[in-house]
């Protein structure tokens, strides 16, 4: 747990440092006013835009994170094979829902998914997870009924259509792929030395 929060603070302070030095380069006065001829203004949106996306991502990224490192501490293979059924279908529709009630975005299911198969759970049951978190949680849907008038109907179609497509993708993953090729480490060809 240690190894991993280091790795995120040193990469999320990399992150802050790249910031921070684009912002007085393109925003401050201080050194505004020497280079102010030299940047375009399109090189000012692009870093407006990148540092937005950067400050809006980073949260959910980071609770990704420190989600899957709980799951990396505390969930044991044997508590997956025990919460798991046995029959691929009904892990395929187990996984949909618990992801359908989980409140993540496309940033922060990912490191979760990948720690969730690390651990045992069937690839079709994982991709159903990672479709459905971030496409009909309980956020999205109310998001979805608020941005169009309060209409339940499109609320309605968007949590069933998605609900089913990502039934249908990831239970067509478990039928083609028996076993789960996200588990077996990877192996690197081995470089002979010249002498």
């Amino acid at each position: 747990m240690r190894r991993l929060f280091s790795s995120v603070l040193v990469d999320m302070t990399g992150i802050v440092v790249i910031g921070v030095a684009a912002y007085l380069i393109v925003f401050s006065q201080w050194f505004g006013a020497l280079w102010a001829a030299e940047i375009p203004d399109s090189f000012r949106q692009f870093v407006t835009i990148f540092l937005s996306m950067v400050i809006e991502a980073l949260p959910f990224v980071l609770i990704g994170v420190i989600v899957a490192g709980t799951i990396q501490i505390f969930v044991t293979e044997e508590h997956i094979r025990r919460w798991i059924p046995a029959h691929s279908f009904q892990a395929v529709a187990m996984g949909c829902v618990v992801g359908a009630l989980f409140p993540a975005c496309e940033c922060g299911i990912v490191p979760i998914v990948r720690k969730l198969v690390g651990k045992g759970v069937p690839l079709g049951a994982a991709v159903g997870f990672l479709l459905t978190g971030p496409l009909i949680n309980p956020i999205v849907i109310l998001s979805t009924y608020m941005a169009f008038g309060n209409d339940a109907m499109i609320a309605g179609w968007r949590m069933g259509l998605g609900f089913a497509a990502a039934l249908l993708i990831a239970w067509s993953i478990s039928l083609f792929f028996s076993s789960n090729q996200l588990r077996r480490p990877v192996s690197l060809p081995v470089q002979r030395r010249k002498p």
